[in-house]
């Protein structure tokens, strides 16, 4: 994701979404991340496919992240800004990752690429927060994001955006 974040002046940030299973840091961890049980899918199913009749199940899970420097496995400035639960959905055979990002008002151009390759995003704001919602190849893609940060003088700066699960100590 590519993004102007306006507090910092304006500043262009990038970033990287990557499932934590995909990624090995370079020391161990201090703490490690309580285990939630939110890792079941939610399979909803009952829902009715009208052109054909049949069911279509959707899955709905959580996935905890951790918000990386774009080039190293260090811990990014902008985790402070997203979300550390991402909304992993399947649906009508495809997958999604629903991201929240706080101050969304100082970032501008945000841009986003899953595992290289550019996406487009669609964005739901309220207030100062917005949720960015992209198709994904699995839950292990690896989300990149830039953006402008304007309240530090439009700058850029990229992140990534990884699954904890995929962090070995």
């Amino acid at each position: 994701l590519n993004m102007n974040i306006v507090p910092i002046g304006n500043t262009k940030v990038g970033f990287r979404i990557v499932n934590s299973n995909s990624i090995k840091p370079r020391e161990k961890p201090v703490e490690k991340p309580e285990e939630k049980p939110t890792e079941k899918p939610d399979v909803k199913s009952g829902e009715e496919n009208k052109d054909k009749g049949e069911t279509v199940e959707s899955i709905k899970k959580d996935i905890n992240v951790v918000v990386l420097k774009e080039d190293s496995n260090e811990p990014s400035m902008a985790g402070q800004y997203i979300n550390k639960n991402v909304v992993y959905t399947e649906k009508d055979g495809k997958k999604y990752f629903t991201l929240t990002v706080n101050k969304i008002d100082w970032m501008k151009d945000i841009k986003v690429s899953v595992d290289g390759q550019s996406v487009a995003y669609d964005q739901k704001q309220s207030g100062e927060n917005a949720d960015l919602t992209f198709e994904v190849n699995g839950e292990n893609s690896e989300v990149l994001l830039n953006m402008n940060i304007v309240p530090i003088g439009n700058t850029k700066v990229g992140f990534r955006i990884v699954n904890s699960n995929s962090i070995k100590p």
